[in-house]
């Protein structure tokens, strides 16, 4: 459903000719999409790797440096992806600290 989504995004671009419209409608959706693996690793947080978030986090870090223009087109993607997969690093460590502290 989120693949359909995601390609319809497209549409305006074809359309208005303005990559940018597309840009956001994507990150809307990447982020929409997000939230169930989100919320299955607040419930189960051993099901996830912090070093795969984490890498990805270094990932956008990098790919933003590596920038030659700076616009929403170009960094919507890689600042949104950021957050969530900050977030996600965050909540995955933290739950593994937790479970360090209890033992």
């Amino acid at each position: 459903m989120f693949l359909v989504l995601a390609l319809a995004g497209i549409v305006p671009w074809v359309i208005t000719n303005d990559p940018t419209i597309s840009v956001v409608i994507a990150v809307a959706i990447d982020l929409t999409a997000f939230v169930p693996t989100l919320r299955k690793t607040w419930l189960k947080p051993s099901t996830e790797s912090p070093l795969l978030y984490g890498s990805n986090v270094l990932r956008h870090i990098l790919a933003l440096l590596s920038m030659q223009t700076y616009n929403i087109a170009t960094t919507l993607h890689s600042i949104a992806m950021l957050a969530t997969n900050t977030a996600m690093t965050a909540m995955l460590v933290s739950s593994k600290s937790e479970k360090e502290i209890d033992t």
